[in-house]
């Protein structure tokens, strides 16, 4: 099982309809996906800042495009996203 989360780097801005906007009205990739990793039998679990897996694309400018590429990613395995 493959344990993501979903980061909103610009948590203290405004967000429309789930997308930042810069001062242009460009969106920013705002959201970054990390990926959760456990060692020794699963006692040691740590986080992979911007997954590994989904590089060179780990930053998204929306919450449902970074679900969309963890979903491709891991076709054949059970996945569990956090947002927070």
């Amino acid at each position: 099982m493959a344990i993501y989360r979903i980061v909103d780097m610009y948590r203290k801005n405004k967000v429309v309809k789930g997308i930042h906007y810069d001062y242009f009205g460009n969106p920013i990739l705002a959201y970054r996906v990390d990926k959760r990793h456990s060692m020794l039998f699963g006692l040691i679990q740590y986080w992979d800042y911007g997954a590994c897996n989904l590089r060179p694309e780990y930053l998204f400018s929306s919450v449902d495009k970074a679900k969309e590429a963890i979903l491709k990613a891991n076709k054949s395995r059970r996945v569990i996203i956090l947002y927070e």
